[in-house]
């Protein structure tokens, strides 16, 4: 008898609870991003496909760094004219 009556409350609390949450008018919101980093060992190489507006491109020792959402997936393309690159792709998934 008294473990039931004890669930019985605690739903009773998580439904006000949750009420009196539904009409708060503040609101935050927290994006996660992770950093991808790595080297390809050629300075000024576009790696195509990350997201966002600004390229990434490798620094003079060959090395990037891209900050993406933690939930990006995707396709990325090194480009240099002048060369080719082993593999030409290279996927990223969650």
């Amino acid at each position: 008898m008294m473990k039931i009556l004890s669930g019985g409350c605690i739903v009773l609390c998580a439904v006000l609870f949750c009420t009196f949450n539904a009409h708060a008018t503040d609101v935050s919101v927290r994006m996660v991003y992770l950093n991808i980093y790595g080297s390809i060992g050629v300075e000024g190489v576009e790696l195509k496909g990350f997201p966002g507006t600004e390229p990434v491109i490798t620094d003079s020792s060959g090395y990037y760094s891209a900050k993406v959402p933690w939930d990006w997936s995707g396709t990325v393309r090194p480009s240099k004219d002048g060369y080719t690159f082993t593999p030409p792709v290279k996927s990223y998934s969650k």
